[in-house]
């Protein structure tokens, strides 16, 4: 075993810790590689039914024009116009949705709001289950197996015939969906340099992968064409990590020694540099931790609770310039100040539908959406590195699991939030501003700064644990025991 300042000089290089081994190769340009395919895959699913689910414009019925009312005054019409003659509804859309097909314009939409909902809740269960599962069998294999089934069922969404095939089989793609999205970000953390985290997260965001994928959805025109050509997008994604190896922390984490001396060994050769078997530090305790290890201290435990409203957003690459060039710019300042821009932008679109100006700043309302997309683009980095920044290694990846775990449930819901605009249009986004509000608050008052901070490789003692009773803490014993 290695004392914890001796060093390794390897080819007229010092080697400190395990970080070190990852400094800026081949090796690096393939897990970026790797990134952005998984992320391609994983943002595609994720806003597979913001254009599949896309509501038409009627236009007509019968001889009723209603091209120039809203989207709430024709189903209005509509409803007038069924009880006394018999049309059919003419629409026209930009692309081709489910409801555009099976025919979901007013009432019958919200059985898409139902999909959406069941499909986010999958995506919880495929979090918490392939957060656990890879601290089980390992990063590489789950998530291997997530990205896998994801491109599977979505091959299987393409055939659906009726809603309910179409609900069974996305419920199914979210879970595997969600086991990738929680794996992706520990596994690349674990195999890059801590000094590469902001820069790498940033060149590689779901921000310009959202462009990419609306120009996919357009040549695609259609969602079974869609969902096909999404599942066709992902093979690079499924190669790439088929000859990916396995994280190293894990590894040493599982006590597999030599195995994680033969990946180290892999990755240096890949590197094109020349290292011996004797570089492997014992950095973790290898015994197996539980997810309940997560609130075994109130510190801990206020962490999960708190960061269920602030993950996996990207930064974009003016914030990660920004995060170089000031030291002071930390992770907190950053993350509050776009979260009070999305309460800011929701206000605007909620006073612009009290004034009953919806139809006239159409554009303007489109613009402070397309805003709190870009607001909220920038979260999820943040709260990724965060994440991985506060929590110690053992448990780091399950860390992740719960923070997507409390996202995801947000994600459930949030699209019964919609369903108040039958009381009023402006109430959805006037809960999105408090909601936004009260996290910014939050997150100041409880989140602590970790820029600059190492990442945090021992558990906490036992006398910290807050299911302890006084009479049983022995400072001298850790949690992994």
């Amino acid at each position: 075993k290695l004392n914890k300042n001796e060093k390794i000089i390897i080819n007229e290089h010092s080697y400190k810790s395990l970080d070190d081994i990852f400094k800026h190769g081949w090796y690096t340009f393939y897990i970026c590689l790797l990134l952005q395919c998984m992320i391609i895959n994983q943002l595609g699913n994720m806003f597979y039914m913001a254009y599949s689910g896309f509501v038409p414009k009627i236009i007509s019925c019968g001889s009723i024009n209603m091209i120039n009312l809203s989207q709430k005054e024709i189903c209005q019409k509509l409803e007038n116009i069924t009880l006394t003659e018999k049309c059919i509804p003419k629409a026209e859309a930009d692309f081709g949705s489910i409801n555009l097909e099976f025919k979901y314009f007013c009432n019958e939409k919200y059985k898409i709001k139902t999909c959406i909902s069941i499909e986010m809740f999958s995506v919880v269960l495929g979090s918490i289950v392939g957060g656990q599962l890879s601290d089980y069998y390992g990063r590489r294999k789950i998530m291997l197996l997530g990205i896998t089934f994801a491109a599977i069922f979505g091959i299987i969404v393409s055939f659906s015939q009726n809603i309910l095939q179409i609900i069974i089989s996305r419920a199914f793609l979210g879970f595997f969906n969600g086991t990738s999205m929680v794996i992706v970000i520990v596994f690349v953390i674990e195999n890059i340099q801590k000094h590469d985290r902001v820069w790498l997260f940033n060149i590689i965001t779901w921000a310009p992968n959202i462009a990419l994928y609306a120009g996919i959805a357009y040549l695609a025109g259609e969602w079974r064409t869609l969902a096909r050509s999404l599942s066709v997008v992902t093979i690079p994604a499924i190669l790439l990590c088929w000859y990916a190896p396995e994280s190293p922390r894990w590894l040493i984490q599982k006590g597999k020694i030599n195995e994680a001396k033969n990946v180290i060994m892999k990755i240096n050769k890949f590197n094109k540099r020349n290292i011996e078997e004797f570089v492997i530090n014992d950095i973790v305790d290898c015994e197996f931790n539980h997810l309940l290890h997560l609130f075994h201290q109130l510190a801990i435990t206020e962490l999960c609770l708190i960061w269920k409203t602030c993950l996996r957003y990207p930064l974009n690459l003016a914030v990660a310039y920004a995060d170089t060039k000031f030291v002071h710019l930390g992770r907190k300042i950053v993350m509050i100040t776009f979260i009070l821009s999305i309460t800011f932008s929701s206000l605007i679109i909620a006073i612009i539908y009290h004034i009953g100006k919806n139809i006239e700043m159409m554009n303007t309302i489109r613009l402070f959406q397309l805003l709190i997309m870009t607001f909220t683009s920038q979260l999820y980095t943040v709260g990724s590195i965060c994440s991985s920044e506060l929590f110690p290694t053992p448990i780091r990846n399950m860390a992740y699991a719960v923070n997507q775990l409390s996202s995801r449930i947000g994600n459930t819901i949030a699209p019964y939030f919609f369903y108040l605009a039958v009381y009023q249009e402006n109430i959805p986004y006037l809960v999105m501003a408090l909601i936004t509000a009260i996290s910014a608050c939050a997150f100041y008052a409880l989140i602590p700064e970790t820029k600059g901070h190492p990442l945090n490789e021992q558990m906490p003692l036992k006398k910290d644990s807050i299911f302890r009773k006084k009479s049983e803490k022995d400072e001298s014993v850790s949690m992994l025991t």
